[in-house]
This record gives structure tokens, C-alpha cells and sequence, in this order.
């Protein structure tokens, strides 16, 4: 069973965005969460206590309420991806080829359309690729992750880099993390995002907890 998850602030932003691509893309027999009224690593971690007492999981996807997927083979090919060896988190867009906190060196892998509507659809779902992180919008837990990993609730008030933190959780326990290439659009407004001085304390952040 393939489960999906969102935290829902905008209820009409996830009716007409997260929750169509969700059907679209759904293999049958998949569940769908939400949770309300809790920050963003806490409704994560309250969606995989759920998730993780299923005991025929194939994996979570937690994914933006403004994110929309488009390739109805998608969820088939998610979870094959996660029941790959090794695999911790799988996402649709993240940099590969880096190293370090700061991933200097690195480079985008994945597709994404920040706005509207493709003028021209890309490919459909591609083969996985390795990779160091991968970012929030779309995050695929295996069941493993699902049972082993939670959220750094610290990271609750920036609404930043919870996404690199929770790959660096599952890179550090010996995990894979995979971009599986989809048409994704992020129907983005970049009002919604919090301060600099918020990414700059997740970083700081960030640092402390990995860079030592």
C-alpha cells in the first residue's frame, strides 16, 4: 500500500492542486492523509506514526498542498523505486554530486514547472537517479524511513531545509536517496515563503547539527 500525505493550510489550494494529482497518480488501494492545524515536521511525523502501523506499506509521499503531479504511471514507478535496495527517500526534484552541508559542486536533477501550465509536457516518469538530497515539495519515504525516521521538529519555525536534514538522516544510517524525474508543477508564490533571516537560521542550524 502506497500512502500519500499532506499538511493542509489552504483547503482550496489543495483541492485544486495536490489532491487532483494525488487521484491522477494513485495506484488503487492507496491512502490518503492530511493533517491540520500543526507545523509542517509535526504533520509529517503524525502522517508517518500513521503510515508506519500498515503492515503492507510500500511507502509514504509527502508532498506541498500547491504540488501537482501529472503522470498517472508515476505511483507504479514510485514504488519501485522505494522497494529498491537501500533506498531511504525519493523525491522528483534535488542536486546530486556534492558534498557536504552545502552540497558545493552540485547540480539539479529532476523536472519542475514553478507556475502555470506546461506549454509542452516533458517525458513522462524517468528511471531513479542517485542523489544527495531532495527537496521538500515532494518527499517518498520507504518503509523503512517510514518506521525508522522523524522530522526535526527544530526546523518547525523556518519552513526550511527540514528537507535536507531529514535526506542527511537517511544518508547517515547507510540509505539511498533517488530523484525519479516526473512532469511535477509547483504552483508557487513566493509571498508564501518565510523570511531570509528564517533560511538563514535553519542553516545555521543546519550546520550545527551536521557539520559538527
Amino acid at each position: 500500500m502506497l500512502a500519500f500525505g499532506t499538511a493542509v493550510t489552504d483547503e482550496d489550494r489543495y483541492a485544486a492542486q495536490a489532491l487532483p494529482g494525488i487521484r491522477r497518480v494513485a495506484p488503487p488501494g492507496a491512502t490518503v492523509l492530511t493533517r491540520r492545524g500543526l507545523s509542517l515536521p509535526a504533520a509529517y511525523n503524525a502522517m508517518l506514526d500513521e503510515a508506519a502501523a500498515a503492515e503492507d506499506l510500500e511507502g509514504l509521499v509527502l508532498l506541498h498542498q500547491d504540488v501537482e503531479l501529472h503522470d498517472p504511471a508515476f505511483g507504479a514507478a514510485l514504488a519501485a523505486a522505494l522497494a529498491l535496495p537501500d533506498v531511504g527517500v525519493v523525491g522528483v526534484y534535488g542536486r546530486r554530486g556534492g558534498s557536504g552541508v552545502d552540497e558545493p559542486g552540485s547540480v539539479a536533477v529532476g523536472h519542475v514547472l514553478w507556475g502555470g501550465p506546461f506549454e509542452e509536457r516533458p517525458a513522462g516518469t524517468g528511471a531513479p537517479v542517485e542523489a544527495e538530497l531532495v527537496d521538500g515539495m515532494l518527499l517518498a519515504l520507504s518503509p523503512w524511513a517510514v518506521r525508522t525516521l522523524r522530522f526535526d521538529l527544530r526546523f518547525a519555525p523556518h519552513f526550511h531545509l527540514y528537507d535536507r536534514d531529514i535526506c542527511f538522516q537517511a544518508r547517515a544510517a547507510g540509505r539511498r536517496v533517488l530523484v525519479l524525474p516526473t512532469p511535477v508543477t509547483h504552483h508557487f508564490r513566493r509571498a508564501a515563503l518565510e523570511s531570509r533571516a528564517d533560511f538563514v537560521e535553519a542553516l545555521v542550524l543546519l550546520h550545527r547539527t551536521w557539520a559538527g
